[in-house]
């Protein structure tokens, strides 16, 4: 790495440091955060992440592939238990109730996308901060 890289890599990771929402505001401090949590063996948050955002971002236009896409996010990270997301009961039967009964809407992940953002917030944030290895 060069010295202006350097710096500018330095740079970014005091900016971060001003909180998880403006490193994951970034492509960069999405891979950053994504490479941490991936040493953690907690990656299925980052990339629960990207996903729910996907689909209420409404990047899927058609009703059966926003089905298709909801179904693929609970199976993959709310049944799979290697993969799966730290979420309270209510939102996992939340979800799965709006699945099931094909009421899908642009917020039917919110709620959880929420919750595993305060997880990522208070505790895999943190311990990325104090990495030494970022």
């Amino acid at each position: 790495m060069t010295t202006k890289q350097e710096q500018r890599a330095r740079e970014m990771t005091v900016s971060w440091d001003a909180g998880l929402c403006i490193l994951l505001s970034t492509q960069e401090g999405i891979n950053a955060f994504s490479q941490h949590c991936a040493r953690e063996f907690s990656s299925e948050n980052t990339d629960d992440e990207g996903e729910a955002s996907d689909a209420r971002d409404g990047k899927e236009d058609l009703k059966s592939e926003i089905h298709a896409l909801a179904s693929n996010i609970y199976d993959s990270f709310v049944l799979d238990t290697d993969h799966q997301v730290n979420l309270s009961s209510k939102h996992k039967s939340d979800i799965k109730k709006a699945i099931d009964s094909k009421q899908l809407a642009k917020d039917t992940f919110d709620a959880a996308q929420k919750e595993i953002f305060g997880v990522m917030a208070r505790d895999s944030y943190p311990r990325y901060l104090g990495a030494k290895n970022r």
